[in-house]
């Protein structure tokens, strides 16, 4: 017997016949010999690796990428095709390794990559991510009037901003007297109200504020605290005088 005869990949190329002929003579001067074929083969490519950049994505992503690794045992130069799903529908338009659009929250895309080493596909891969959602943002609160009396309504004027254009950004008000004479912070008043009433909830010298929390239907965003208003004296109502008798 004898070690088998080894080849490396570099002694042939595909469709290549490759003939092993072996002789045998033993001690009395008798041979033998036999003879075997092989045809080398392609060996198709493989994916080593894919991923999504950028590693996050939001309403504020335009264009995602798909970056793949590959690599052939034969040697042969790896391209690929890819396709793209949105929510497990084709993008059948979209043949490239990038994606244009614009985001919506919670969306699933999927990118699916496919090597070629020229001669045959390798198997495919796909690579996933689920878009964020972005926070909804409060841009300024503003209280009004500014000159309060004990028994006037403030009301807290919020303008708030989603950079999701298909969410309705609501607020949550939450209403805040400090008490001139304790100085204690109580929360008088939370909800999607954004108007105090003097008449129940503050008096004279009392400091009133407003903290507004943006929800875009999915979560909160941060909230934003308004300044802070102090309560001021009330005139005097004008007096009712009479005469009696009359006449």
């Amino acid at each position: 017997t004898s070690n088998p005869l080894q080849l490396d990949s570099s002694m042939g190329v595909d469709g290549d016949v490759i003939t092993c002929v072996a002789s045998a003579t033993d001690l009395s001067g008798d041979a033998v010999s036999d003879t075997v074929t092989h045809t080398i083969t392609n060996t198709p490519p493989v994916i080593d690796s894919m991923v999504l950049t950028p590693s996050t994505i939001d309403a504020s992503t335009n264009t995602i990428g798909c970056t793949v690794i590959g690599s052939d045992s034969d040697g042969d130069p790896v391209t690929f095709s890819y396709e793209w799903y949105v929510d497990g529908v084709l993008q059948s338009t979209v043949t490239s390794n990038t994606f244009l659009q614009n985001w919506i929250p919670n969306t699933e895309i999927v990118c699916r990559a496919t090597p070629n080493d020229g001669k045959e596909d390798g198997s495919h891969s796909e690579v996933s991510a689920v878009v964020d959602n972005t926070l909804p943002e409060v841009d300024s609160v503003v209280l009004n009037p500014l000159m309060l009396t004990t028994n006037d309504t403030l009301t807290a004027t919020a303008v708030m901003s989603d950079p999701d254009a298909t969410h309705a950004v609501t607020g949550r008000y939450e209403w805040h007297v400090i008490d001139f004479v304790s100085g204690l912070d109580s929360e008088v008043q939370s909800g999607a109200d954004n108007t105090l009433s003097g008449v129940t909830h503050f008096d004279r010298d009392d400091e009133v504020y407003v903290i507004v929390t943006p929800n875009d239907g999915i979560e909160d965003g941060l909230p934003v605290t308004s300044s802070s208003i102090t309560v001021s004296n009330s005139n005097p109502s004008a007096p009712t005088v009479s005469i009696t008798p009359n006449p």
